[in-house]
């Protein structure tokens, strides 16, 4: 594992357990909120799974795990919602994210021969904005779109430099997924 990652991920279960043993002294117990989604995007590991947990009512922490075009993708980062206490549960309610992961997968082929030329999987930090809407406050999960700005390093531009892809990639991310309550 990515030391960044590593470090990413104990400061993430740092935070939770703190504002955990902050919430438990100073509100009344609300219950650990927890889901997984599946999606597309970054935030997902490209196609795959997230879970995610609010020990709060504003911040959470996620793994995702998925497949890129290469092999495993994935990301771990916090999120922030921006809703009140009062919010209905079957409101939208706005979010932005950080996280440390899988930033972008590269695979060039041999169209003549069919074999693999270079491949790799690039890492960096990723920031997001997005909103998830959730149906009706019955409904046992809501979907969650995000737009995502991936920090590419100069290796991977060096790469489509060298390339020179038929498609250039966007500056931009998007990800979509459905989250189930657990």
């Amino acid at each position: 594992m990515n030391r960044y990652l590593k470090c990413l991920f104990a400061m993430s279960l740092f935070i939770i357990f703190c504002l955990n043993k902050a919430r438990a002294q100073n509100e009344p117990h609300k219950d650990f909120e927890r889901s997984v989604g599946i999606g597309l995007g970054l935030d997902y590991g490209g196609i795959g799974v997230n879970f995610l947990g609010y020990p709060s009512n504003h911040l959470g922490a996620f793994l995702g795990l998925g497949y890129n075009i290469i092999g495993l993708g994935y990301n771990a980062g916090l999120k922030y919602r921006f809703n009140n206490e009062n919010s209905k549960p079957h409101s939208t309610s706005f979010y932005a994210l950080a996280m440390y992961g899988y930033v972008a997968a590269m695979k060039v082929t041999d169209s003549y021969n069919n074999t693999t030329v270079y491949q790799k999987t690039y890492y960096g930090p990723t920031f997001g904005l997005g909103f998830d809407r959730r149906g009706s406050q019955y409904s046992k999960g809501y979907w969650s779109f995000a737009l995502l700005l991936p920090i590419r390093n100069s290796e991977y531009q060096n790469a489509i430099d060298y390339y020179k892809p038929q498609i250039k990639p966007l500056p931009v991310a998007v990800s979509i997924g459905y989250r189930y309550f657990l």
